[in-house]
């Protein structure tokens, strides 16, 4: 029934409980979460998820506007993805000026 399903999804929970690592520093760079994921990896194994909240929070010094370092920052993830061999799954903020359009698409 329902209560076995909920206890299986606990049980799961607590499974992955002891894994799950949490880094709040903001203002990194892909090199630096490169690292801290590499260093995680060898503590707790494999990952099996990788979270970025949020994507805006990151930075990538030394290029020459916000958009080029965003587009760097999302390819410098997709590389991660590949290389642990999980999801990564980057949380961004849409410009919210969409409000203000009649059809209100992104």
């Amino acid at each position: 029934g329902l209560g076995d399903v909920y206890k299986r999804q606990i049980q799961r929970i607590n499974d992955y409980g002891s894994r799950l690592v949490i880094n709040d520093q903001g203002n990194l760079t892909p090199t630096e979460l490169r690292a801290k994921v590499r260093r995680a990896a060898r503590k707790y194994g494999h990952p099996v998820l990788i979270l970025v909240d949020y994507l805006q929070l990151m930075r990538c010094p030394g290029l020459e506007n916000r958009a080029t370092e965003i587009s760097e920052i999302s390819r410098s993830l997709k590389a991660l993805a590949k290389e642990m061999d999980c999801p990564v799954v980057a949380l961004s903020q849409l410009n919210r000026s969409l409000e203000n359009r009649p059809n209100k698409r992104p």
